[in-house]
């Protein structure tokens, strides 16, 4: 599920991949630019990114990452403002300064049983934590 960009106009790029499906999340550039497939014809998708397209090239890489944007869920998000891109906002700036930049590898929250695939809350429910693998071999978590 390698392309590349055949095509920028502002945050809309067209590209060049296979095997890829509607709504699917895609790398793309060299900066890892989150985006989305919104349409297909053939092996030509338009994406739409969800980031600044600034400096971003025809010829640039872009890589499937073969599972949907979603968000995660859990306790502790409800004090924390987030971006379009569920990144918490003070940690974006701690990472990165007061300008948003790319910044993927920031997770939304880091819950208490982080690295157990399976755990038994306290209200008897359970939680599975999942990590779906980016195509960087970096996986963002989340819980269903």
């Amino acid at each position: 599920m390698d392309g590349r960009v055949t095509g920028i106009s502002g945050p809309t790029v067209t590209a060049r991949i296979g095997g890829v499906k509607l709504c699917d999340m895609v790398l793309v550039g060299h900066a890892g630019l989150v985006g989305e497939v919104v349409r297909l014809d053939g092996e030509q998708a338009v994406v739409q990114v969800y980031e600044n397209t600034l400096g971003l090239g025809v010829g640039e890489p872009v890589v499937g990452t073969g599972g949907q944007l979603t968000v995660t869920l859990g306790p502790g998000l409800v004090s924390t403002m987030y971006d379009g891109l569920q990144r918490p906002l003070e940690r974006v700036r701690a990472a990165v300064g007061p300008f948003i930049r790319p910044c993927r590898d920031i997770p939304p929250w880091t819950p208490p049983w982080s690295g157990y695939s399976s755990r038994t809350a306290r209200l008897g429910m359970t939680w599975r934590l999942a990590r779906s693998s980016g195509a960087s071999g970096r996986g963002r978590s989340s819980i269903w």
